[in-house]
This record gives structure tokens, C-alpha cells and sequence, in this order.
């Protein structure tokens, strides 16, 4: 089946059974971000990462989001972080979508809406949507990060994220995205936004 995977646009099924678009969520909905795009800084918790000085110019925050799908080996662990980190334990998690061939956009937004999470999550999406993301998904279990950055997506063609220049991050439960009909959401494992450990650890991922 040819998967057509694509930012906040509504689930269909198209006449031939044959494709279908599977929506993607930044969050637990269309309207709320993951806490994993509102971490606060270790060393200022004041200030969220997305107004650290690397990402901010003119009251204004500029990121790259790169969605990848990381193939987990035939493995299909729970969603808890420390059971994905187990499964991949043994290197046989790797990325199916890498340089050219990664989703990677430019975001920009007034820094005053990095605290509006209302705000923040339509200027975001309303960027994003409609933005497919693989149009042709691996078989097997696979689990979708997504990664906000400074750096950009020129850079992203070459390089491997960089846990340091990240922002934001997020990922899916892991699944068989052949199996899903309707929403996929993001999230992070973290219980409040004092969480700039636990993006750097996703970003990272797999090691």
C-alpha cells in the first residue's frame, strides 16, 4: 500500500484502496503542541528553548522542522522512551528517511506566540499543512520524529541533526503504518517543560 503521510491534514482513503494520507499531529491534537516544542532552558527555565539567542532574531524565532521515519528492525516495542531505546539497543534501528530524502521546513513566528501555545500551534501548522511529508512509507514497524532546530535545511541535507542546535522534539508510538487509519500524534516522554535533557536525548536518537 503507497502511504502518503502529511502535517495536520484530515485522514482519507482513496477510492482504489490502493493509498491513503495519514494525518500528523504535533501533539495530543490539531490544536495543542507536545510539550517536547515547549521545553525550557536548564540554564535559564525562565525562557523557553525556543527563545534561545540561536534561534531568535528581531523578536522574531526561526526553525527548521525535519520529520523522520526511523525503521525499527522488525521490532515493535511499547511507546514508553526506555522501551524504544532498549528495542534499538542493538543498532538494527535506522532511518529511512535521510538527507534529500527527510522532510525539512523553515518555520518563522513573532516570538511573543512561543508562549501562546494556541497561537504557536496555528502558525506552525498553518506552515506546515498540506506538506507531504513520504509518499511512500517502509513496511514493517516504524516510529516518526519530528525535530526543531536552528539548524537549517540546507545543512540538514548533509548533516545529522545536532542534539545541541535543537529545540523541540517529538515522536510517535511506534506502529505499522500500513495498520493506521486516522491521526498519529507526537509527543515527549517528560511530565512537565523542564525538558531540554529529554529533547537532546530525541534529537539524538537512534545513537
Amino acid at each position: 500500500m503507497r502511504i502518503v503521510l502529511a502535517v495536520v491534514i484530515a485522514a482519507s482513503l482513496a477510492a482504489c484502496q490502493r493509498e491513503h494520507t495519514l494525518q500528523l499531529l504535533l501533539g495530543p491534537d490539531a490544536r495543542t503542541p507536545s510539550l517536547g516544542f515547549l521545553c525550557r532552558q536548564d540554564a535559564n527555565p525562565s525562557k523557553l528553548l525556543l527563545e534561545r539567542p540561536d534561534v531568535v532574531m528581531d523578536s522574531t524565532v526561526t526553525v527548521s522542522f525535519v520529520v523522520d521515519i526511523v525503521s525499527l528492525g522488525g521490532r515493535l516495542p511499547g511507546c514508553r522512551g526506555e522501551e524504544i531505546i532498549a528495542a534499538c539497543a542493538d543498532g538494527n534501528c535506522s532511518f529511512a528517511t535521510t538527507g534529500e530524502t527527510r522532510y525539512c521546513k523553515q518555520v518563522t513566528f513573532p516570538v511573543s506566540l512561543a508562549k501562546d501555545r494556541d497561537g504557536l500551534m496555528t502558525s506552525i501548522t498553518e506552515q506546515l499543512k498540506e506538506m507531504p511529508i513520504v509518499t511512500d512509507a517502509p513496511n514493517g514497524p516504524v516510529l516518526i520524529r519530528a525535530v526543531s532546530t536552528a539548524q537549517t535545511c540546507m545543512e540538514l541535507a548533509t548533516q545529522a541533526i545536532d542534539p545541541a542546535q535543537a529545540v523541540g522534539c517529538a515522536y510517535s508510538c511506534p506502529a505499522v503504518l500500513d495498520d493506521i487509519d486516522g491521526p498519529i500524534s507526537l509527543s515527549l516522554d517528560t511530565l512537565n517543560q523542564q525538558c531540554e535533557q529529554q529533547v537532546r536525548a530525541c534529537a539524538a536518537f537512534p545513537m
